[in-house]
């Protein structure tokens, strides 16, 4: 029995479709779009964290979730590297350089609390205002009532009082409470009560700090 001749070398057979091209040429995996707008939007979380008098207790959520996608950006990294050394296209590098830009843009800002004061300069003429209805001649061991619950500049404010010169805003409760503080003549220790233990007052300009305490 004859056999048909088989097809010249180099020769394309008719019915056969383009073949795949071999599985060490295809392109690898790479960090994309959705990588970074994930990590954007949790990195602007920790920047909402940090804009308050201390790091709010949600802003640590993101930084677990940071720390997730800095072990995926790690894998990947590793895995082009590898890829690279045995002659796999890997795609675009450029885009493993955004996320350390990124991350140690944000770094930056945190190190300066730039964060919290761009939000407290926005707001600051609010609280001047309160403060500036404090009353005159009230000694250091009187307390007056200023207000309850309501926003000033962009901050949500449980409670405003009045103690001596000194006038305290209440911004949050949790672990450590915080706030801001007018404190024309500095802090005094009858600031310090069973609701008030132990303040910690760091200065933001001029007679305006912030503050935290235990309860």
């Amino acid at each position: 029995m004859q056999h048909p001749n088989p097809a010249p070398s180099g020769s394309t057979i008719i019915g056969e479709g383009p073949k795949a091209p071999p599985r060490a040429h295809r392109d690898a995996p790479e960090i994309g779009v959705g990588f970074h707008v994930i990590l954007g939007v949790l990195l602007g979380i920790v920047l909402a964290a940090a804009s308050g008098p201390e790091f709010a207790l949600w802003g640590f959520l993101a930084v677990l979730a940071i720390g997730l996608c800095i072990f995926v950006w790690g894998v990947v990294a590793l895995g082009t590297v590898v890829r690279r050394l045995r002659g796999i296209r890997t795609g675009r590098l450029w885009w493993f350089a955004i996320a350390p830009v990124a991350g140690v843009m944000v770094l930056g800002m945190l190190s300066t609390d730039l964060p919290l004061q761009l939000r407290w300069a926005v707001g600051r003429g609010d609280f001047e205002k309160v403060a500036e209805t404090a009353a005159p001649n009230l000694t250091r061991s009187q307390v007056r009532d200023m207000g309850g619950s309501r926003t000033i500049g962009t901050y949500p404010v449980s409670r405003v009082y009045q103690q001596g010169d000194a006038v305290i805003f209440r911004t949050g409760a949790g672990f450590a409470d915080t706030g801001f503080a007018y404190l024309p003549t500095g802090a005094f220790p009858e600031l310090e009560n069973g609701n008030f233990e132990s303040p910690h007052f760091s200065s933001i300009g001029g007679d305006w700090y912030t503050w935290s305490a235990s309860w």
